[in-house]
């Protein structure tokens, strides 16, 4: 009866648009969230205005992971959804859009790949605290369960640092330089690592090379959006 009247009281709705129903996310919305399909670098998977194999800063550096990917460009409703989801308690997001990223793993035949398990970039004690909830842990959860691997909490967060969004790129890799170790020693494992949006890769790159050091054989990264920050001037060959 109670579940009856908050259901009366505060019917379901869609978080993404306020429309009445009993989906998180309708699919109007759903509609709207396109997956990326456009030319991007084979390494770190940087939008690229047309194709080749790597990126310019593939090409000077490789990346210490060995892929990474993402399913929608962070902007307009993804943009909007990844914010509520991060900054406005709404966990319950973390069921649609992993089932988004699912569905785009499935479709470039990438459920080939024999990983051995899933893992998130984690947050720091203070932000967790202060979220609630780890964003990336839930997404990580959810899609590892789609597909049917193993999630694990690899990694730890030991130092705190400066939000990223504030920063360039250069600052966002010297910010992120030792701020995370494994919780316990990696066997060869091939992982996973999943994280709600890569803008520079500084954050990935730093978790592949702590994954790596601490016994994994080869790291990918999945994200759910990929924002472009500083990296516009990246996007051509």
């Amino acid at each position: 009866m109670l579940d009856s009247l908050l259901k009366l009281l505060f019917p379901p709705k869609c978080l993404g648009c306020g429309a009445l129903g009993p989906k998180t996310l309708c699919e109007a919305c759903r509609g709207e969230l396109l997956p990326y399909r456009g030319p991007a670098c084979g390494r770190c998977g940087v939008p690229m205005l047309i194709s080749a194999p790597l990126c310019p800063e593939c090409k000077r550096e490789s990346p210490p992971f060995r892929r990474a990917f993402s399913r929608s460009l962070y902007e307009g409703k993804m943009e909007g959804l990844v914010r509520r989801l991060k900054f406005q308690d709404a966990p319950q997001l973390a069921e649609p859009l992993a089932q988004l990223m699912a569905e785009e793993w499935r479709e470039n035949g990438l459920q080939s790949q024999p990983f051995n398990l899933v893992t998130a970039v984690p947050l720091s004690k203070a932000s967790l605290s202060r979220r609630g909830y780890n964003q990336a842990a839930l997404l990580a959860r959810k899609l590892a369960g789609k597909l049917s691997l193993p999630y694990r909490e690899t990694l730890r967060k030991v130092r705190r640092t400066a939000a990223q969004a504030r920063l360039g790129r250069e600052q966002r890799l010297t910010n992120q330089r030792g701020a995370f170790s494994v919780v316990e020693p990696l066997t060869g494992e091939r992982v996973l690592l999943i994280d709600d949006v890569m803008t520079t890769g500084a954050t990935a790159r730093e978790c592949a090379i702590t994954l790596l050091m601490g016994g994994a054989g080869e790291v990918w990264v999945y994200t759910l959006a990929r924002g472009m920050g500083s990296q516009r001037g990246r996007i051509s060959s």
